[in-house]
């Protein structure tokens, strides 16, 4: 699989109080975000990739409180 593919296309809505599930491989660089329990969505990522994910989170969340602002 190339760096640029994505294996699945899909969407999950994260609400307040969603559960948000973390499992560390670290042999295997890799972390597992499990959002809404056994039958919710798994997300997989690399260090470096949850790194990225962790970034945008945050650049997205500063621009929606900063649309807030008077």
């Amino acid at each position: 699989m190339d760096a640029t593919d994505v294996e699945v296309s899909a969407w999950a809505m994260i609400k307040d109080r969603t559960s948000i599930e973390c499992h560390v491989y670290p042999r295997s660089d890799e972390i597992e975000i499990r959002l809404g329990g056994l039958d919710g969505f798994d997300l997989i990522a690399t260090s470096g990739g949850l790194r990225r994910l962790v970034d945008e989170a945050v650049a997205a969340l500063r621009e929606y409180d900063d649309a807030f602002v008077d």
